[in-house]
């Protein structure tokens, strides 16, 4: 018989041989035959090898299918905490300006004067601390020299004006010099702007000699300066300096109004005329001298 031949019926005789292994294993039973042992046993390694990276590409396309999910959640949580910061700056920066317009509406109601209310609108990046625009003008009643304030105290006098706008000069401004007196003493001294570039300082000289400026001072608007009426708070006095002969004293005062953060202010109307009551102890002060 011809090799080809062999080789055909071997292969034949091979696929029976498997055929019928597969049957009888295919049977449920109790007892293995050897040649199944020994199938089995030589099978197992591969079937092992095949299921262990079966789960591992299932788990691969897993965790990049997560990864993505997560990148998006992630992406959609980081959107979702900056529209809610957002959220709340605006609510922080209403809850801020509506206390403000409170204080205001306060000192508005003690200033028993005819007065305007007036938002600012711009400020010079160049001068920061020297003058501002406010949204009031001419049609309002406004005119120049009028003085501004806002409800922590003087803030500076209206410099120039258009029809529906004005231009503010502050008091801490080097231009400036407003007529102040120290509040207990009643003694009058003169404020001057320093151009500070923080805009938390402005000096104070005496002008009756001999009399001495203390730290801790409350200076207030003397109504002597043909701006402000009287008793418009101005600041508290930091620190004192003496000249080299100890004859002239010159004082750091820090203002009251925290000139970085202006918004709202008051343009008086009515000018210099009599005095503010601007503290309410002021009043109770008053009606308890009366009694």
């Amino acid at each position: 018989m011809k090799p080809g031949k062999w080789h055909a019926l071997a292969v034949v005789a091979l696929f029976l041989a498997l055929a019928g292994l597969s049957y009888v294993t295919s049977d449920p039973r109790a007892a293995v035959s050897r040649p199944e042992r020994w199938l089995r046993d030589a099978v197992a390694p591969v079937q092992a090898a095949l299921s262990a990276a079966a789960r591992w590409v299932e788990d691969t396309v897993e965790t990049v299918a997560s990864v993505g999910r997560l990148q998006e959640e992630n992406r959609a949580l980081r959107e979702e905490v900056a529209r809610l910061q957002g959220q709340l700056r605006e609510l922080e920066q209403v809850r801020r300006e509506n206390e403000r317009l409170r204080e205001l509406a306060g000192v508005n109601q003690r200033l028993e004067r005819e007065f305007v209310a007036a938002r600012v609108i711009a400020r010079s990046h160049s001068q920061w601390f020297s003058a501002v625009t406010i949204n009031r003008g001419a049609v309002d009643g406004l005119r120049p020299g009028l003085p501004v304030v806002n409800a922590q105290g003087a803030v500076g006098h209206v410099e120039s004006v258009t029809a529906r706008t004005a231009r503010v000069l502050l008091l801490t401004d080097l231009k400036s010099a407003v007529g102040g007196m120290i509040k207990d003493s009643e003694m009058p001294v003169l404020v001057e702007g320093t151009g500070d570039p923080a805009g938390r300082e402005a000096l104070v000289r005496p002008l009756v000699v001999g009399h001495r400026l203390e730290p801790g001072d409350e200076v207030v608007t003397s109504g002597l300066s043909h701006i402000f009426p009287k008793g418009v708070p101005i600041g508290v006095i930091e620190e004192v300096r003496d000249d080299a002969q100890g004859l002239k004293q010159l004082a750091v005062l820090r203002p009251h109004v925290d000139f970085t953060r202006l918004d709202w202010v008051t343009v008086i109307l009515d000018g210099e005329d009599g005095e503010v009551r601007w503290w309410p102890e002021d009043e109770a002060e008053e009606d308890s001298a009366e009694q």
